[in-house]
């Protein structure tokens, strides 16, 4: 009884289980039980609306003795197995054969029968997922016993046994033989978990309080609850092995890799392994139960992330390389990913999920059929290709000849070759690590060449996709937990076990932040091409609105300022051409036929707004609680042109990730009997996947993925390696690098901004008042607040100078390059932001100082490219002033080779180039 101890120990019967259950009062009043049931009675007496009553099947009686039949008559078919093969081995024993041996063979049943069964143990391993029971196999149940068992194993099975004891009590049959518990009590130690969808504690919040006191009754037959909850396991999986009225949606999910879930109330004991491994983690993801610990780690504020250069799979452990962690091996990932960025390193963090496959087929991804079909009629490669991709596929699978013929057309948005359903490599190989749910860092994304919303973007392709393609999967799952729970309401199926935890708080899944409407329509206008086919004119609701509202406003503009715009860069015509408000906030809901624009945020899927827009309605409403509760049940959040972003005011996208994923002060309709567990806890933010997308990396994006993303699935980013800008500089210059000494005391530089102002009022500008009489000398500063500190610091020192900022209206900035060229000031402010918005040509500048290096390298080589010779033929002169914080945009201006000798470099602080 060693190991009936064990059980009862482990479903919480006797005195123990009740000491963890429950706690009394003084008053007699049950205390939580949890954390989970602490905040369920915090909602509910915040005014939530009553949870919805548990319910229970109408023929439960009739399907309990359909269930004891089916078992009589498996134990009955075993039992005659069992005769016959004694029979033989006892024939074969009289002619002098050996007997056969095996995990059915007479001794190994005979041991289990005489008491080795309570010895016996189950072990599933952990690579393959196969199951062995020690002591020999359980009778009733065969393989597809086994592969219950083998799902069945991350969970608590406390619920199922209280749930399925009630039942039988109010059935009036809750009688169980001592042989069949004994039969049973090693199986259920590791069944009815993972169906449940939830721990312990979830499960007796479930139950309620008249369930609770059951659960704490020391008065229960605990050993008959075991057995019982047993029955009721087993029974379910020889049903599914019958035919169930959902196995046709079982092997409809099976046929796309899918794995089903036990907790959406149907066991997969009866479906055929897929030939290929699934790439779908979504269930992986959103129904993993993370430890305590595990929890408390990734909340843990003080964790740095350690990102580790990742190797490709199977191949062997290289000898360091003196890399930026010491040569240490990082994850795992699918060789045809990891060489998708030639002149970038694919990084990641310790513990991160990573695809081990970049199949070429969007059903191996768990990608619903509909979606599939819009994709490949609006982003898909060409339909011979995408066949001569598949034939390929079929006849190499992963050889060397795909895999090269897929890598040549790296960033091409064509040809999709052995890539199958995708344009290009680089395209599969992002939606392969988005498919994972890591967080993910991209600074590797270009700007748009063309102003046409509907062009094509293979890695904003590739984010949509998976965006719809997250929204289609939870949809799917709560209509067939709707429709199985009406079943079993109705008496047409047994009833569920459990109510399935399928729902966060709010509807809306996705947050796309965006800084501009253009930018917005250009996105919106691809999601809902590959979201649904215009059929008829309400397939889009709200399109005419949404195309007034975010449509085109050059029509606004004189001719001779779009003369001005058309002498712009490319990419500066593609990011502000059209409308370039950076107030809105729009709401998209997702049907299977068509889709609603200006949706509701809480009946949205889809909410697409600039940080400006969220930040400003949560100071609107910075008195009401509620003010954030739209945003608790954010999964996947989308940052499109973070370095966009950072030239707006960076502090908004902080204020926006500082809202996510708190727990609501209102309930807002939904029904809290099926919100997941994690939810409940606060935990929501380790679920949630965040998206940054960028041209380039920064200091900010990397802080922000540190501090606020604990995504339990991993972090990877990819890193660019910088080839620099100074091969773009046509005028010869004198370009002085110039290292921001370190502190006196031999200390680090705790303010770098401080220490800067404080260089460049002891060194600097003597320097340019003593060297600039005759004028042309162009300050450069990114940062508006050091454009403020330098402002006041000459207008301090009476110097002859103007500020031309983003701030400043289009005549005051015409003056002021007008007073600039002529001479008549001096000395010109400049900012980054300015240059970034208008792309102003400064004339007359003899000698440039940077205050600090612009976040755009390109910026570096168009001013130095608008520079004049000196009256005597003398060459220009262009001083940069650098620190250790500054190592990401030196990087970008003269590479990374030199920005990591400039960094480390003891000799000098001073660095010439010409």
């Amino acid at each position: 009884m060693g190991l009936a101890a064990a059980l009862k120990r482990k479903l919480g019967g006797g005195s123990d289980g009740q000491a963890k259950r429950t706690c009394v009062a003084a008053n007699g009043s049950a205390a939580p039980a949890s954390a989970s049931e602490a905040v369920r009675q915090r909602l509910a007496n915040g005014g939530f609306a009553a949870l919805a009553a548990s319910y229970s099947s109408k023929n439960t009686r009739t399907a309990l003795r359909k269930q004891r039949k089916a078992e009589a008559a498996a134990r009955q078919a075993e039992q005659e197995r069992q005769r016959k093969e004694a029979e033989e081995a006892a024939r074969r024993e009289w002619l002098g054969l050996p007997v056969r041996s095996g995990a059915g063979s007479d001794s190994e049943e005979e041991e289990a029968e005489a008491g080795a069964g309570s010895a016996a143990t189950l072990h599933v391993a952990a690579a393959g997922g196969e199951e062995e029971l020690g002591g020999g196999q359980k009778p009733g149940g065969g393989a597809a016993y086994s592969r219950l068992l083998g799902s069945l194993q991350s969970g608590g099975g406390a619920f199922a046994s209280a749930l399925q004891q009630r039942q039988r009590e109010q059935a009036g049959d809750s009688d169980a033989s001592e042989s069949e518990q004994e039969e049973d009590e090693l199986g259920s130690e590791e069944e009815g978990e993972e169906e449940l969808g939830s721990g312990e504690e979830g499960e007796d919040q479930l139950l309620g309080s008249d369930e609770d006191a059951e659960l704490g009754s020391g008065s229960e037959d605990e050993e008959a609850a075991a057995v019982e909850e047993e029955e009721e396991v087993e029974a379910a999986a020889e049903d599914a092995e019958d035919g169930s009225s959902s196995e046709d949606e079982e092997a409809a999910e099976q046929q796309q890799g899918r794995r089903q879930h036990l907790s959406e109330g149907v066991a997969d004991a009866g479906a055929v392994a897929p030939t290929a491994a699934p790439e779908d983690h979504y269930l992986e993801h959103f129904d993993c139960q993370l430890s305590e610990e595990r929890a408390a780690a990734l909340l843990d504020e003080s964790r740095r992330t350690r990102y580790l250069d990742c190797r490709a799979a199977g191949a062997a452990a290289a000898a360091p390389s003196g890399g930026s962690q010491g040569g240490e091996q990082g994850p795992a990932v699918a060789g045809d990913v990891l060489r998708q960025w030639p002149h970038a390193a694919l990084q990641a963090a310790e513990d991160t999920r990573l695809p081990q496959a970049a199949p070429s087929d969007l059903a191996a991804y768990g990608v619903k059929e509909r979606l599939i079909g819009r994709w490949r009629e609006v982003a898909g490669p060409p339909p011979g290709a995408a066949a001569n991709g598949a034939a390929s596929a079929s006849a190499g699978g992963s050889g060397k000849g795909s895999r090269k013929s897929c890598s040549k057309d790296v960033g091409s948005s064509s040809g999709g070759g052995a890539c199958g359903d995708f344009v290009s490599g680089q395209q599969r190989a992002l939606f392969a690590l988005l498919s994972c749910y890591p967080d993910l860092l991209l600074p590797c994304r270009p700007y748009p060449a063309s102003k046409d919303p509907g062009a094509a973007d293979p890695q904003l392709d590739a984010v949509l996709l998976h965006m719809l393609s997250h929204c289609a999967k939870a949809a799917d799952r709560i209509k067939k937990n709707n429709d199985r729970l009406r079943s079993a309401a109705g008496g047409d199926t047994p009833a569920l076990d459990a109510v399935p935890k399928d729902q966060g708080f709010t509807r809306a899944k996705v947050l796309v932040l965006l800084p501009t409407r253009n930018l917005a329509l250009r996105l919106v206008t691809r999601l809902l091409a590959l979201a649904v086919k215009e059929t008829r004119t309400d397939t889009i609701q709200n399109k005419q609105r949404f195309l007034e509202e975010f449509g085109d406003a050059d029509d606004e503009l004189t001719e001779r300022e779009r003369a001005a715009v058309a002498r712009k860069p490319a990419e500066h015509q593609a990011l502000f051409g059209g409308n370039t408000d950076d107030h809105f906030r729009l709401g998209i809901k997702l049907t299977r036929g068509a889709v609603k624009l200006f949706a509701d945020f809480f009946d949205s899927d889809i909410i697409v707004a600039s940080p400006l827009a969220l930040a400003t309605r949560l100071a609107e409403m910075a008195g009401d609680d509620s003010a954030a509760d739209f945003l608790s049940s954010v999964e996947i959040l989308v940052a499109e042109r973070a370095d966009v972003l950072l030239m707006q005011n960076w502090a908004h996208v902080v204020t926006v990730f500082e809202a996510l994923n708190r727990i609501p002060r209102d309930g807002h309709g939904v029904d809290m009997m099926r919100v997941r567990d994690w939810a409940l806890g606060g935990r929501a933010s380790l679920y949630r996947q965040t998206i940054l997308l960028s041209s380039f990396p920064s200091a900010e994006m990397n802080a922000l993925l540190g501090r606020t993303c604990r995504n339990h699935a991993g972090k990877v980013r990819v890193w660019p390696t910088h080839r620099g800008v100074l091969g773009q500089i046509i005028p010869q210059a004198r370009q002085v690098f110039e290292r921001l000494p370190a502190p006196a005391d031999g200390g680090a530089l705790v303010t770098d901004p401080d220490a800067r102002f404080e260089h460049f009022k002891r060194a600097l500008w003597p320097r340019i008042k003593e060297a600039g009489a005759g004028g042309g000398t162009l300050i450069y500063l990114p940062s508006y607040f050091d454009y403020v500190r330098v402002r006041n610091f000459l207008r301090e020192e009476m110097a002859s100078f103007l500020g031309l900022c983003e701030y400043t209206d289009r005549s005051d900035a015409a003056r002021a390059r007008s007073y600039f060229f002529d001479r008549r000031k001096q000395v010109l402010l400049y900012t980054e932001r300015a240059q970034f918005y208008n792309r102003h040509r400064i004339r007359g500048a003899k000698s440039i100082l940077f205050y600090q290096l612009p976040e755009h390298p390109q910026f570096y080589a168009e001013v130095l490219n608008l520079l004049e010779e000196g009256e005597a033929g003398e060459t220009p002169t262009v001083t940069v002033v650098f620190s250790k914080v500054d190592a990401l945009r030196l990087e970008r201006v003269v590479g990374s080779a030199r920005a990591t000798k400039m960094l480390k470099s003891k000799k000098t602080g001073t660095f010439l180039f010409c």
